[in-house]
């Protein structure tokens, strides 16, 4: 956008400046998304493939949790003559452990996501830049 670009700004019109429009723009995502900006642009992440590792974990292990239980319960049924019941019980069992484990996973990155902001990064403490 140029200088002097036209903006709605809740049902008014405002000139604003390129530098202005870019703030301007920049506190409506952050509004809305609930994301913070810094200078550089948005921190999603300081460790990208570190995150990609966590979530592809957690769904491996969501995968796993189903797969075992489904086992057990097959191998229980067909010892006790119960099909398809603790097979069933079985699925719906390590589902709900493996979602267990994901909302623990995801709780626990989000602190350790705050507690980096709130060092600022660095494992020395707060950070001192603004």
């Amino acid at each position: 956008m140029t200088d002097g670009t036209v903006l709605p700004m809740n049902g008014l019109e405002g000139r604003l400046s390129g530098r202005e429009t870019a703030e301007y723009i920049r506190d409506i995502l952050a509004k809305v998304e609930g994301i913070r900006y810094h200078a550089g642009g948005p921190t999603m992440s300081r460790d990208p493939m570190r995150d990609l590792s966590q979530v592809g974990g957690a769904g491996f292990t969501l995968v796993a949790y189903v797969l075992v239980f489904t086992g057990i319960g097959y191998g229980l049924d067909r010892l006790l003559g119960t099909r398809p019941w603790l097979m069933v019980g079985g699925v719906f069992l390590g589902a709900g452990l493996g979602f267990v484990y994901m909302v623990r996973m995801l709780i626990g990155a989000g602190r350790a996501a705050q507690e980096d902001d709130d060092d600022g990064g660095r494992p020395g403490g707060p950070s001192t830049k603004e």
